[in-house]
């Protein structure tokens, strides 16, 4: 039997071939009725999101603000969780917040995992097993009440990023792995503009998205601008090009993984500070 592909060099001449959809969703019933019974012997924690401070998103226009808005407040906001969380405890988030899409709640729960070692969490209202709080809580009154303020936001991106102008060698972007609508605001953003020649920029998804962001011709563009797309990994498990001594990141979870992984300076930004960053060759000071 011929060892799993990395999904770096796929073969995408036959087309790929998924699971059934019913059979994708009896997978997740398994697993929350498992993690439902487990609850019961946690720990289990109400927290209360205040409305998300406008100011955050200053120097952005358009749709580019919003774009940030979109993802950026979600995936701080899965660090700052984190940061007061017990280890491995359950959270239920309520709150004044728009409903996130999946890719907003990927980059949420990929930050607060990596954060607290969470290994569930509840939205009130969104996630399955929580029509309401007292769903969530199972009935009963939660081991702690803890409350998310603006503070909480600025110390998480003031522990993740950097400080001061640098000349950034290596950008990082895509973990967890883009989703194929990621792909095409960043094939959008690059068309036309290049990627500065002393910064090296990867773009990190699943091999099936490659495939799709090949055939829809955004992988064409990001390659064009300088960018490389590349399938099945991460610099944690490929590691950096060497010479690296400045890198960026648009992922909370990344950031803090690289922390133990390169002796270089680290920085943290929404995704389009990092591409801004990627075209000028510099981290400006935020």
């Amino acid at each position: 039997m011929n060892p799993p592909s990395s999904g770096a060099n796929e073969d995408f001449s036959q087309e790929p071939q998924f699971p059934t959809y019913t059979y994708c969703i009896s997978m997740v019933e398994l697993v929350f009725l498992r993690l439902s019974q487990l609850m019961k012997k946690e720990k289990v924690f109400e927290m209360k999101l205040t409305p998300k401070e406008k100011n955050m998103l200053d120097g952005y226009e358009g749709p580019a603000k919003q774009q940030a808005m979109e993802l950026h407040d979600w995936d701080v906001l899965g660090h700052a969780v984190g940061r007061k969380l017990p280890p491995h405890s359950i959270p239920v988030l309520t709150g004044s917040f728009d409903r996130p899409n999946s890719i907003q709640l990927k980059s949420l729960f990929a930050a607060l995992a990596c954060a607290a070692g969470t290994e569930m969490c509840h939205i009130v209202g969104i996630t399955p097993e929580a029509p309401t709080l007292s769903h969530a809580l199972d009935n009963r009154e939660p081991d702690r009440e803890i409350e998310i303020v603006a503070t909480d936001i600025v110390e998480s991106i003031r522990e993740l990023n950097g400080h001061g102008r640098r000349k950034i060698d290596y950008i990082s972007l895509g973990c967890p792995h883009y989703h194929i609508e990621e792909i095409r605001r960043i094939a959008t953003f690059l068309d036309g503009k290049r990627i500065h020649p002393d910064t090296t920029v990867h773009l990190w998804t699943a091999g099936s998205i490659k495939y799709m962001a090949d055939r829809c011709g955004y992988t064409d563009t990001i390659q064009k601008a300088g960018a490389t797309v590349l399938t099945g990994s991460c610099p944690s498990t490929r590691g950096y090009p060497s010479g690296v001594q400045t890198a960026a990141y648009d992922s909370a979870k990344q950031r803090m993984s690289a922390a133990q992984e390169t002796d270089a300076t680290l920085f943290y930004g929404s995704r389009q500070e990092c591409l801004q960053s990627a075209i000028s060759g510099f981290w400006e000071e935020r």
